[in-house]
């Protein structure tokens, strides 16, 4: 009976690497498009290669920092990055233990509205996943004169397993540019403020 039920939940985690992936790429190409066609434009003067400068804190390890010509940010302590380019677009895509899979990228938006968020989360695949139940655990936006942050984390349940979507978007007001993260893990996600936290906008 228990070699059935430890089957049974092998089968499960084979099926939601399957379902996973294929999230992972149609969220990361949803959230490439979707900055892509917000930003309105493709012009090299907006990608251009931005100088990374050392911060004063030891989470923004000049070592870690990554850059786009927008934002530059630090790749969180655990955590391989890898980067490639879509219709003019860099896209990040960080690896962590524990199957923990995040992407991030930038583009030019300043509409911080409840409206467009909305939008873009179900863009990203805010929905219910077939097979499995799900429910909304966290749902927080903070403003202030400088950036507006909003994170929305969605808990999946089904087959044995348990895996957590969480969303992360940042508007730039002085900028006008913004940055949008998407990531899975298993329910261990220190590593989110951190890196949000570590996110600045190049004028």
């Amino acid at each position: 009976m228990a070699e059935s039920s430890e089957n049974e939940m092998k089968k499960g985690l084979q099926r939601w690497n399957i379902v996973r992936q294929r999230g992972v790429f149609v969220g990361a190409f949803m959230l490439v498009l979707a900055v892509f066609i917000m930003a309105g434009t493709s012009r090299a003067d907006r990608m251009r290669p931005a100088p990374i400068k050392k911060s004063k804190t030891q989470n923004n390890d000049v070592r870690r920092q990554r850059t786009d010509g927008n934002i530059v940010f630090c790749v969180p302590k655990g955590f391989i990055c890898k980067d490639s380019v879509f219709a003019g677009c860099r896209l990040f895509l960080l690896l962590g233990e524990s199957e923990t899979e995040v992407t991030l990228n930038s583009g030019f938006d300043s509409d911080d509205s409840p409206e467009h968020i909305n939008s873009i989360y179900r863009d990203l695949g805010g929905e219910e996943m077939e097979g499995y139940e799900s429910a909304v655990v966290a749902d927080v936006t903070k403003s202030d004169k400088r950036v507006t942050k909003c994170i929305r984390v969605r808990k999946y349940t089904g087959q044995g397993i348990v895996v957590y979507w969480r969303f992360a978007v940042l508007f730039d007001k002085a900028t006008g540019k913004m940055c949008l993260v998407s990531a899975y893990d298993k329910g261990k996600g220190d590593y989110l403020e951190p890196l949000l936290e570590s996110v600045r906008f190049n004028p």
